[in-house]
């Protein structure tokens, strides 16, 4: 999946049924909560000491932050914070020992194999990829209206 259907599937929202459903099955439901929603009965997606997405960590670039292409994504050791479910390194020199990687203006960025946390994290992310694909699927065809 690549281009415009990765955007859609990306932004597609989940049905609830299914977020429960993959509870039920097994999954960790603090972990799944924190991976599909914002907020849900006061279970934030936000660390509550540095006010920071706490599903997720990329550590962006230097280069990136002082180009103005984002912002710098520090991890706080404060107490009380969460580790992030998900952490992407980067790097200029293509890493080795990485479960997945990939190359964007000019640096590498990858989910080192040894994190035992992202590595679950990303095969969740994976089959939620599929579930809204399979949502796509399901809506039938698109009816195009000519406005002239």
């Amino acid at each position: 999946m690549e281009g415009q259907d990765f955007a859609i599937n990306l932004l597609t929202p989940i049905h609830p049924s299914e977020v429960f459903a993959l509870i039920e099955a097994g999954w960790n439901a603090e972990r799944s909560l924190r991976l599909m929603l914002k907020t849900i009965n006061g279970i934030s997606a936000y660390d509550p000491v540095s006010r920071t997405p706490s599903a997720a960590y990329i550590l962006a670039p230097e280069a990136h932050v002082a180009d103005g292409r984002t912002r710098a994504n520090r991890i706080t050791a404060e107490e009380g914070s969460s580790r992030p479910l998900l952490r992407v390194y980067s790097s200029e020199k293509k890493p080795e020992d990485v479960l997945v990687s990939v190359r964007s203006r000019n640096h590498w960025f990858y989910i080192d194999d040894r994190d035992i946390d992202s590595k679950k994290a990303f095969s969740f992310l994976m089959i939620i990829m599929q579930l809204t694909a399979a949502q796509q699927e399901d809506r039938g065809p698109a009816v195009t209206i000519g406005a002239g």
